[in-house]
């Protein structure tokens, strides 16, 4: 089946983020009512599946319906702020964490922008130990909105929390919907980590979890590759497996064997 490059546009993250806000606090039925109003015929399971993109309208066209129906106009900021959180135990936050400190992750913002999204860019532009400028552009093509710069801040303030510190506050000095060439973003957080039992407890436990994630990942990994005896079956069971580390709508991978004049090809989700 070919799928339209506008199909390719956002990742779910940011549409199952939102559907599992709603369903904590608000229950089903207010999901499938949003799902109503919002016309989208996709299965909820696929609309929650973070292995799938979507488009840019689509995506905006959900989270417009779960504004009007549930009321909450700070919901895209909310949602932002819990995407982390929610995929606490993924391959993706293991590896963040990894990095050390909340600036190292402002600085790799772009790759991780481009996890979620292929019409924007995120840029950091300076980080200290306590703080970080970054920078967004939507495509002129799109039309900019208010509830993506809110997701963002939520996101961005939420990225010290994977360090067990409190949320950043994040400020938006500009904006291209107030006619400015980009999205300005100062973000500000505490380096010292929180005393609060409860939070350490709960950071702890996302810390296992991830541990426990990454030792399922591996070990299904190794029994797939235990199974091929193949070679093409062994490369294409690791291309299978990218979307552990990697969230794209698309993966390639090219090996040249000693031996092989061409390089072997393998892909998921390119023609």
């Amino acid at each position: 089946m070919d799928i339209s490059a506008s199909d390719r546009e956002l990742s779910n993250t940011m549409s199952g983020a939102l559907i599992a806000r709603v369903r904590r606090r608000s229950g089903e039925e207010t999901v499938r009512r949003i799902l109503e109003v919002a016309a989208d015929p996709r299965p909820l399971e696929d609309i929650e599946d973070q292995g799938q993109w979507t488009s840019y309208a689509r995506t905006r066209r959900l989270f417009q319906a779960a504004v009007e129906v549930t009321g909450e106009a700070d919901l895209p900021r909310q949602t932002g702020a819990e995407v982390l959180s929610l995929y606490a135990g993924s391959e993706v936050v293991n590896l963040l964490r990894g990095l050390g400190t909340p600036g190292a992750v402002m600085r790799v913002s772009a790759e991780l922008a481009g996890k979620q999204t292929t019409i924007s860019s995120l840029t950091c532009l300076e980080t200290t130990e306590r703080s970080a400028v970054v920078a967004s552009s939507i495509q002129a093509r799109f039309e900019a909105d208010k509830m993506f710069c809110d997701y963002r801040a939520g996101l961005l303030g939420s990225i010290p929390t994977i360090f067990g510190l409190q949320a950043g506050e994040v400020v938006e000095t500009e904006c291209q919907l107030r006619g400015d060439g980009r999205c300005l973003y100062r973000v500000a957080w505490d380096p010292n980590p929180s005393r609060d039992p409860v939070e350490e407890i709960s950071f702890l436990r996302h810390q296992v979890a991830a541990l426990a994630d990454r030792f399922e990942s591996l070990e299904d990994l190794a029994s797939d590759l235990a199974k091929v005896g193949e070679i093409d079956d062994v490369l294409h069971a690791i291309t299978s497996r990218a979307s552990v580390a990697v969230r794209a709508p698309q993966y390639l991978l090219a090996v040249r064997l000693p031996g092989d004049e061409l390089p072997r090809v393998h892909t998921i989700g390119v023609p």
